[in-house]
């Protein structure tokens, strides 16, 4: 909570710094964050992964460098995120749809890895499973743009608000003039 009042006072978190100081800052907090990961690991490697070592590896030794770690990659996104870039105006699709997109997610997953789809739970190595965040990701990237070109919410948003205001709300965008 104290980074995050910090980031939003100082103009982190807005964008309000120079590119040069986020990418100053991307740069020494993950370096730092990436070398620690880097030797904890290989101390839990040489300790011949003893549970103490992986405990003290992943719960105790690397919490500071999560912090350092979430500031960099923070400092990445805002270098990534450009007022009217392409990716911007993504991303901002997919938060006016985030209704829809967590929904999405959750049926789109459990598809995949409950019984009622798939079935695919714990049929999976761990590795392959860090491909399904990115893929969901960019499902939501790809859709979200579209669909709000044309109509005016996501579909779940639009049906909270119907229900929230007992009226069917317009979907469709207006037709531009001729």
């Amino acid at each position: 909570m104290l980074f995050g009042m910090w980031g939003f006072r100082s103009g982190f978190l807005t964008g309000a710094w120079e590119r040069t100081a986020y990418r100053r800052v991307a740069v020494t907090c993950l370096g730092v964050a990436w070398t620690a990961y880097l030797l904890l690991g290989l101390n839990t490697i040489a300790q011949g992964f003893d549970q103490r070592w992986v405990y003290f590896a992943s719960i105790v030794g690397s919490v500071p460098f999560r912090i350092l770690g979430t500031i960099g990659y923070a400092a990445l996104l805002i270098l990534a995120i450009r007022p009217g870039g392409r990716l911007t105006e993504r991303m901002a699709a997919v938060g006016r749809a985030a209704f829809t997109n967590y929904l999405g997610t959750s049926i789109l997953v459990t598809a995949i890895f409950y019984g009622w789809g798939l079935g695919q739970f714990a049929r999976w190595d761990r590795a392959t499973i860090y491909l399904i965040p990115p893929a969901v990701w960019l499902v939501m990237l790809v859709w979200s743009k579209p669909w709000l070109d044309r109509f005016r919410y996501g579909p779940f948003e639009w049906a909270w608000r119907s229900l929230a205001r007992l009226k069917l709300q317009p979907m469709r965008k207006p037709l531009p003039a001729a």
